[in-house]
């Protein structure tokens, strides 16, 4: 591994694997952008908390193909001063193995602009 300084800036470089370990906490933190590159996965892992806040507007997660969140427990979408909005150029699907809850303090709205609505029990 080799570790190279030029113009204020650090490079770290290395032929196979590098490896970040520390028995307490590990920060990354930069004034400016922070960018993860990988040519295969990228693996995020923690036996507690994985949290990604932002003190800007966005946070965007984007993929060529899937994007997915999986959760053993419960899976939540929550805005604390805003709408929280689900779309796609294509299909929306919600499913469920059992029972799925749309609650509202307020009224629940569908839409659909030239299409049908359909609620089938029975499907």
């Amino acid at each position: 591994m080799s570790v190279d300084k030029y113009s204020g800036s650090h490079t770290i470089e290395a032929a196979s694997d590098v490896k970040l370990q520390a028995g307490g906490d590990t920060e990354l933190t930069s004034q400016g952008s922070l960018q993860l590159t990988s040519q295969n996965d990228e693996d995020m892992t923690a036996s507690n908390h994985i949290r990604i806040e932002t003190t800007a507007e966005d946070v965007h997660l984007d993929a060529a193909g899937n994007v997915l969140i999986m959760a053993e427990d419960k899976v939540q979408l929550t805005s604390s001063s805003d709408d929280v909005t689900i779309s796609a150029d294509n299909d929306v699907s919600l499913a469920a193995e059992n029972e799925m809850r749309l609650n509202s303090s307020g009224d629940i709205t569908i839409d659909s602009s030239g299409g049908d609505i359909t609620l089938d029990p029975s499907s």
